[in-house]
Formats: structure tokens, C-alpha cells, sequence
């Protein structure tokens, strides 16, 4: 490291003068005069930076407004982004929501449907029937009031079959767009 630097010698000690030899040939009016001019252009130069200043601030103001201004429209569009996504996702689950029930109600159908259907397999052919009602009378007699409830059970399940999506859309608009998005099928042919 360095030593200090000594600042105590004569060269640092500086010279002492007044204004009077500067100033020897020159009047105390004249000097006056000189002070009051300088004094003068340097207020009228403060003047100047004065609205300088001002503008430069007016200036500024002008865009810290137009940038207050151009966050808050940001801030609004991102609020009501957020607003339509949630209800589009408030739209979204309520859809979920009535096609999962309505997915309920069809299993549940499908599966009384089920019993109908195991029911209807375990009865007797056609001609087993005829041969079981030649048979015996009273079987005959059995099966005319069975026959008659089949019937109406078939016509029931037929007529909610069309009830059905002539009362919940979502049905009509399903089998619409399934309609639009099957392509024909090939068929396969038998060797």
C-alpha cells in the first residue's frame, strides 16, 4: 500500500488575494452594474430551467397517465377473461354434471331392461307354446292374460322410447351429432 500523501506542504497551502487589484481601474458603480447583470441572467436562466422543468414534469405526468391508463384496461380485460372462464367452466361442469345423471338413468334402465330381456328368453318358442297350449287347457288360459301383459309392456317401452328425446334434448342433439360423425360401414364379404 501506498502512504498518504502529505497535505501540509507550502504548495498546498494556496495564495490569499483580493478583488481590488483585479478590479483597481473600475468604479464601485460599474462593478455594481456587473454584479446586478450577472445576478439578473443568472434569475432569468433559473427562469428558464424553472419551465423547462415544468414541462419536462408536465411531460411526464402525461405518460405515467397513459400508462396508469393502458394497466387498468389490461387489468380489466384480464378480469373478465377470468369472469367468462369460470363461467364457461361453471357451464362446462353443470353439462357433466346433467349428462352423468342422464348416464344414471340410462343404466338404470338398461339394467330393468336386462331383466326384461332375460325374462323374455326363458320363455318358450313359438312352437313349444303351441304344443304346451294344444296340450293342456288350462295353459292356454295361463298364457292368453301373459301374452296380452307382454304386449303391453312392449308398447310401453316402445312409446318411452319415443318420449324420451322428444323431452330431453341432449338426447335429439346426441344421436344428431352421432348421425354426423358415423361413416358408413364397410360390409365384410363371406368367403
Amino acid at each position: 500500500m501506498r502512504s498518504d500523501i502529505d497535505m501540509e506542504g507550502p504548495a498546498y497551502a494556496g495564495r490569499r488575494s483580493s478583488r481590488s487589484p483585479v478590479f483597481e481601474g473600475a468604479d464601485e458603480e460599474t462593478v455594481a452594474v456587473r454584479e446586478i447583470a450577472v445576478d439578473v441572467d443568472d434569475d432569468e436562466d433559473d427562469d428558464d430551467d424553472d419551465d423547462g422543468d415544468l414541462r419536462l414534469l408536465g411531460n411526464i405526468d402525461n405518460e405515467l397517465e397513459r400508462e396508469y391508463e393502458e394497466l387498468r384496461k389490461q387489468e380489466e380485460e384480464v378480469v373478465n377473461k377470468l369472469k367468462r372462464k369460470r363461467t364457461d367452466d361453471q357451464g362446462k361442469g353443470d353439462s357433466v354434471r346433467h349428462q352423468r345423471a342422464l348416464w344414471d338413468r340410462a343404466l338404470e334402465m338398461r339394467i330393468s331392461m336386462q331383466k326384461l330381456v332375460t325374462g323374455y328368453s326363458q320363455l318358450l318358442e313359438m312352437e313349444g307354446k303351441l304344443e304346451l297350449c294344444t296340450s293342456d287347457s288350462q295353459c292356454e288360459k295361463a298364457y292368453h292374460p301373459l301374452t296380452k301383459s307382454a304386449v303391453a309392456a312392449v308398447d310401453c317401452l316402445l312409446e318411452l322410447k319415443n318420449a324420451l328425446p322428444e323431452q330431453n334434448t341432449a338426447i335429439t342433439e346426441a344421436s344428431a351429432a352421432n348421425v354426423d360423425v358415423e361413416k358408413p360401414r364397410k360390409k365384410r364379404q363371406m368367403k
